[in-house]
């Protein structure tokens, strides 16, 4: 996976090279036998002695040969989904509206207020207020949500669908190489050490609902990715 064969139980797999990207794929290839394996448990143990432990805990797949059945997405589900793309969609076209306001007043007669074009350009183009409007909305429609099992296509699933489709049409993943993410995940209520360096958008769950932290373990700085207790599925 590295390149580098391990020495011994304490080789970290970070400290060989590691990254975020080899930890997907090495969490990918396990998840073949052992398919409860997250990145986060990877990250809590990164030693080979540790990951192995952890392995021998675990309960492998038998090979049985069955895929895996996944409950289709409900009709009523997928109807909510186009109406609620009526909203999502409206907040693309302020955007456009803003910038087409601002363009028009200079190259031709001034018809908007430049007081509105300000406003609307500091809530719906500004990193800051992009930030500020994604947030509020997560953590009005996530608010209350726990840990547990939710169905696919339920009201929780179309919560979160839609928090995260608003922060899309806000173009929060935009600001992915900028130094807002951590500052962003803050806002939704996460805890970030001051080491972190976050590149892209966070878990839109509520801090109960994920039980994390970002920041520094075991003397480095590393992301530490939060497992994912909800089961609703996009």
């Amino acid at each position: 996976m590295l390149g580098v064969a391990p020495e011994g139980p304490d080789s970290d797999f970070f400290t060989e090279g590691g990254g975020s990207l080899s930890a997907a794929r090495l969490v990918s290839a396990l998840r073949a036998r052992y398919p409860e394996v997250t990145v986060a448990d990877l990250y809590e143990h990164s030693t080979l002695g540790g990951l192995t432990a952890l392995l021998e805990r675990s309960s492998p797949r038998a090979a049985t040969g069955e895929a895996r059945r996944v409950r289709p997405m409900p009709k009523s589900a997928s109807i909510a989904q186009v109406a609620l793309m009526v909203p999502l969609m409206t907040v693309s076209g302020l955007r456009l509206t803003v910038v087409v306001a601002a363009l028009a007043n200079l190259l031709w007669t001034p018809v908007t207020s430049w007081w509105w074009i300000a406003a609307g350009a500091l809530l719906l183009l500004s990193p800051p207020g992009r930030l500020a409007l994604s947030a509020g909305c997560a953590r009005l429609l996530l608010g209350g949500l726990r840990p547990g099992a939710y169905p696919r296509g339920g009201a929780v699933h179309l919560k979160l669908w839609f928090a995260e489709q608003f922060a899309a049409r806000l173009g929060l993943p935009d600001l992915g190489s900028a130094p807002w993410m951590s500052w962003y995940a803050r806002l939704l209520g996460a805890q970030v050490g001051e080491d972190a360096d976050l590149h892209s958008s966070p878990d839109h769950r509520p801090a109960q609902a994920r039980q994390g932290r970002l920041g520094r373990a075991r003397g480095r700085p590393q992301r530490r990715v939060v497992r994912r207790r909800s089961r609703a599925r996009r």
